[in-house]
Formats: structure tokens, sequence, C-alpha cells
């Protein structure tokens, strides 16, 4: 707001939203429909009626609320038992694999755990692996790096929303160039995401 809307400098945002100053553009993920996915592969993947958890390590953030509701709302469509998010005291390995821990005195039965941060993911595994119940908990999460990519491809996490980092810089500098060269553009554009897994 003090340099660039000051400035009329026009401003493109990626990945995650403002709350106040003026924009051209947004371009976003759909966390909604990407919760969702997650919430849909869940239901696949464990039985009808059976326990499944949220980890959640921010609970005022705005694009991981909005997984964590997709998930949730989709998976009680459903018919699984969602049960009240599991806090995660901060975004970090130690902090998640302790909140497993705790979630697996709490919870023994617990079938299916989300994340909307891989590497929440990744610290809950090591609690189930240090627990002998890796595979028997099944892990559905958001994002990507290259030791979740290679977990999923072991088996060791189920599955992954992925987003699209790239298609987001490449539109963002396009519609920077159209905006300066005199185009349309639009105000907002929602990218979709994909669900990577073992088999793909």
């Amino acid at each position: 707001k003090t340099v660039y809307n000051a400035n009329n400098i026009p401003v493109v945002i990626t990945d995650i939203g403002i709350r106040s100053g003026k924009y051209i553009t947004l371009i976003i993920t759909d966390n909604q429909k990407g919760g969702e996915s997650a919430g849909e592969y869940m239901a696949k993947i464990v039985d009808k009626g059976a326990k499944v958890i949220t980890l959640d390590h921010a609970p005022t953030n705005d694009n991981g609320q909005t997984r964590q509701k997709g998930f949730e709302d989709k998976a009680k469509e459903l018919g699984l038992n969602v049960l009240p998010e599991q806090p995660v005291a901060a975004l970090t390995l130690d902090a998640s694999r302790q909140a497993m821990e705790d979630l697996l005195v709490a919870e023994p039965d617990v079938k299916g755990v989300f994340a909307f941060n891989q590497l929440v993911l990744q610290g809950a595994y090591q609690a189930l692996e240090a627990a002998g119940k890796q595979g028997q908990v099944k892990l559905v999460g958001f994002d990507l790096d290259p030791v979740s990519w290679q977990m999923v491809k072991d088996g060791k996490i189920d599955a992954l929303v992925v987003q699209d980092p790239f298609r987001m810089g490449y539109e963002g500098m396009n519609i920077v160039l159209t905006k300066l060269t005199g185009g349309e553009v639009q105000e907002f554009v929602g990218l979709r995401t994909k669900l990577l897994t073992k088999e793909n």
C-alpha cells in the first residue's frame, strides 16, 4: 500500500492472498477443492465410519483452514467419523511427531490423518513407525517437497494434494505483461490441484 499502490504500480499476488491493499489479479490454488480431493481419497482407503482427524499446526492460516474445511466436510459427507482437530505446537518434525504420539494415546483406533502441510505428515510417520503402526493409520496431506515425494513413492505417505507453483509464476508474469501492454486481465485465477499417490 505504501509503495506499489501509492505509485499506481500494478501488483499480481500469487499463492497466498492479502487482507488489505489493491492488486490487479490474485492467482491462487483452489484450497477448498484440494481439501475435498484429500477427503475423497481418504474415504477410499479407510472403512466407512472410521475415525479420521486433522493435525492442525496453523489455526489462523486462511489457506490451511480452507484446506482443512474441504477435507473434513467431504470426509463427513462420505461417512467418515471426523474427530476434532489435533493441535500441533509448531511446524517442525519434532512437534508433529509429538502431536501424533499424543493422538495415538488419546485415540488409539484412529485410522486416518490429514495435514495441510507435508512436513507435519513426515513427523506423524516417524511417530507411527516408532509405535509399529506404519500402514495402520493412513496419511493424506497437502503440498510437496523431495522428502515427501519419496515417502509417497515408498508408500509411507498415502497421498498428497499437489499445487502448481510453476503455473502460478508463469501466469503471474503473463498477467503483468498483459496489463503493462494495455490488455484486459482477470481479477481472480483459481488453479486446480492434482493428487499424488504411489500409483501415479
